[in-house]
């Protein structure tokens, strides 16, 4: 079995690898960073409730294996999961 040289399993690294920056629809305050580590057949919905304006990002849908990060200033206050669709709830963390 052949096995890929250092440079050409570097370059399959990084074509996984895409970052995503989830903003409100409405206001267009960043609410949620997603990196994808992984290009996989795993795919996921999700809507990221806005605090700052009550209103909320566009429904993403994200294919592979991602990590999230909430901007600085905010954090993750909870999440409700229906149909297929995560509905995240970002909260204004307090100074």
């Amino acid at each position: 079995m052949k096995t890929p040289d250092d440079e050409r399993l570097k370059q399959m690294i990084e074509s996984d690898l895409q970052e995503l920056d989830i903003k409100c629809a409405d206001c267009d305050k960043s609410l949620l960073n997603m990196v994808r580590s992984r290009e996989t057949g795993q795919t996921q919905q999700l809507i990221v409730n806005c605090p700052f304006c009550d209103g909320q990002s566009w429904t993403q849908k994200l294919v592979g294996k991602y990590y999230q990060k909430a901007p600085e200033g905010l954090m993750l206050g909870g999440m409700d999961l229906k149909d297929g669709l995560y509905k995240l709830n970002m909260e204004i963390k307090n100074a």
